[in-house]
């Protein structure tokens, strides 16, 4: 390959100094360059789906305790944003005073909660209390009087 600044070396080819990653032909790669760029995005794609994983686990918490649970109301002791959002829809944090058939109850949430169905303090609310603990519950919505 005279002439065109490229030496051929034990089945390598290998680029004049100073040419930039960008101008580079398929025939100028070697295979550890190319290891080490198909390891690194594997790496980061596993980061990715680990921190999607990460953020849906609260929501497919409470869509089991819904599944799994019994209704009751509850009223709104205390609520703000948490400054999370997914899709325009705030995390929030709650303190819900739950009423059911066994007792009385103080229990604290994060929860995904649209704008349109976000409750006030001192409302009541209707949640999904998990069967096998109670401590578990669900923001299901506002209750219509």
């Amino acid at each position: 390959m005279s002439g065109t600044g490229h030496e051929l070396k034990r089945g390598r080819c290998s680029a004049g100094v100073g040419r930039s990653v960008k101008n580079r032909s398929m025939s100028e790669w070697n295979m550890p360059e190319l290891e080490a760029m198909l390891a690194i995005g594997c790496v980061l794609g596993l980061g990715i789906l680990f921190a999607i994983r990460l953020l849906l686990v609260p929501q497919i918490q409470a869509d089991t305790a819904m599944r799994d649970g019994y209704p009751a109301v509850a009223q709104v002791i205390e609520i703000r944003q948490t400054g999370v959002t997914l899709n325009q829809i705030p995390l929030m944090y709650m303190v819900l005073r739950v009423h059911d058939a066994w007792a009385t109850r103080e229990v604290t949430i994060r929860q995904y909660v649209d704008l349109g169905n976000m409750p006030r303090v001192s409302e009541h609310v209707r949640v999904m209390v998990d069967r096998h603990d109670a401590r578990q519950v669900a923001y299901v919505g506002l209750v219509h009087k």
